[in-house]
């Protein structure tokens, strides 16, 4: 689901995956939900590069079966291979 927003686009690199637990099996025919957050971001000493944090939470129906944190180094607008799109 996460792909479909295109915010893996200008990725450079998953720096860190921290703090992932399971927390409860996804069975088949489930319905899965899953919230993005972004909580820190900062510049790095690469001029065309910053460094972001989410936390990510997905869901079963109203039972939470994943947490993450995670760190990924990313190119900044008009910086990316990517940019042309």
């Amino acid at each position: 689901m996460e792909y479909q927003t295109r915010i893996y686009d200008n990725i450079v690199a998953v720096v860190e995956i921290d703090k992932m637990k399971f927390k409860e099996p996804l069975l088949h025919g489930s319905t899965l939900g899953s919230e993005l957050e972004a909580i820190h971001k900062r510049e790095t000493s690469l001029p065309d590069r910053g460094l972001m944090v989410f936390e990510r939470r997905c869901y079963d129906e109203d039972k939470e079966i994943l947490e993450a944190k995670s760190k990924v180094l990313y190119f900044k607008r008009g910086s990316s291979p990517n940019s042309n799109r």
